[in-house]
């Protein structure tokens, strides 16, 4: 059966075809846009990713329960308004169903007018969950630079992220991008109109924590270097953020894991807590190859439009040599090179004499790289909808799945 299309905004589901045939014409003379099912079995692959729509379903139907159907789709999409409805409900049942994360419990006969309210009131939720998560999705893609796998996994754990207020950690070598990642958290947050407060733990005082603290009231701690907090200040900021719960939002940066300081005896176990769940790893430069290109694109375009200069074009040569330098200092060092580019000193052109930088990779493995980035883009552009990415590459499904194998790729990665 058809996935649900842009023009369907309810999926209803009904073994009593009475029953279904009542609430579908309900429905429909309200103006939603109605698909129609007698039962459960194969809902679920008929959602698909950010559909801004609702689905309304029995609770006994035979083959697949109502109850199962719910705890299916919510792990596809723990924002997907459900509506269960019953003629054997309970207040235990209804209960458990909203537990579970059901928008709503309706009993049959279900009042028409409860109902449409309730649908109406689902979809306008459903449609704002959907329009902030497009708005998330254009900021990081604009601002997390890179077509790698890593980073554009990256962008998908720092949108989910975002929806929660959870303490988080972000480890990594200087310079891979770990402060402007909490930015952009930040930017995309609940918090966004609440101020960012960035503190650098190496060279602050215990006063100066806790003043930050306190001004970071309705928004976002930024604590880099927190590997610096001596013990008595670690103590401290646990107690803050115990004493600030739902007030502020903490991440904090550091060049090893939460887990690593820990075992070392640099953190304590009570600030270790706060993080264990939230550690996020940010990659050095040397390990991104295929991000180079773009980051320097990136910073280049800006250091010109900055100086008011016309962008140069790279040359292939330049390209390469740029992606084989080692980049001790990751992408800082990468945006010093784009702005000595802009003004036409280019730290990695080829000296007189000196003989073009080699690719080292034979015909086959540069025909492997090119057609895993054209899969990845595809994946990408189509959040992993198979069908898609297949009828846009004018592929066999069957011939697309082999060729992800061969990479590495995994559709679920590319779902925002």
């Amino acid at each position: 059966m058809q996935r649900l299309g842009s023009d369907e905004n309810v999926l209803l589901i009904d073994d009593d075809a009475d029953v279904l045939d009542a609430y579908r014409d309900m429905l429909a003379t309200e103006g939603f846009r109605v698909r129609a099912m007698a039962d459960a079995l194969g809902a679920l692959e008929l959602v698909p990713d950010d559909w801004e729509g609702i689905v309304i379903t029995d609770i006994f139907m035979p083959g697949q329960s109502g109850m199962n159907l719910l705890d299916d789709l919510l792990r596809l999409d723990a924002q997907l308004p459900v509506l269960l409805f019953t003629g054997h409900g309970d207040v235990p049942m209804a209960i458990d169903a909203v537990r579970r994360g059901a928008f709503d419990f309706l009993e049959k006969p279900v009042d028409p007018a409860h109902l449409l309210d309730r649908a109406h009131e689902a979809l306008r939720m459903r449609r704002g969950v959907v329009e902030r998560r497009r708005w998330q999705r254009g900021v990081l893609n604009q601002h997390i630079i890179g077509r790698g796998r890593w980073v554009e996994r990256l962008r998908v754990t720092l949108r989910q992220l975002a929806e929660t207020d959870l303490p988080l950690f972000f480890h990594g070598e200087s310079g891979t991008g770990r402060s402007t990642a909490a930015r952009y958290v930040h930017q995309i947050s609940g918090r966004k109109d609440g101020p960012l407060t960035a503190l650098n733990a190496a060279r602050q005082s215990l006063d100066e924590l806790i003043a930050a603290v306190g001004a970071s009231a309705g928004g976002t701690l930024l604590l880099r270097n927190c590997d610096h907090l001596d013990d008595d200040a670690q103590r401290r900021l646990v107690q803050m953020m115990e004493d600030v719960t739902g007030q502020v939002r903490l991440i904090a940066t550091g060049q090893k894991s939460a887990s690593t300081l820990a075992a070392e005896g640099r953190m304590l176990p009570s600030l270790y807590g706060l993080f264990s769940l939230t550690q996020v790893e940010f990659i050095p430069l040397r390990e991104r190859s295929m991000d180079i290109a773009d980051l320097f694109d990136h910073y280049l375009a800006r250091a010109c439009l900055r100086l008011g200069r016309p962008q140069p074009r790279l040359k292939p040569d330049m390209l390469r040599r740029l992606t084989h330098h080692p980049w001790p200092g990751n992408i800082h060092e990468l945006a010093h090179a784009a702005e000595l580019c802009a003004v036409g000193f280019q730290a990695f052109a080829a000296k007189a004499g000196e003989q073009p930088v080699a690719d080292p990779r034979s015909l086959d493995e540069r025909l492997d790289d090119f057609e895993r980035t054209v899969l990845a883009e595809a994946l990408k552009a189509f959040d992993g909808r198979i069908n898609e990415v297949a009828e846009y590459l004018k592929v066999p499904r069957k011939k697309l799945y082999l060729r992800m194998k061969k990479y590495g790729l995994d559709k679920s990665e590319y779902r925002m």
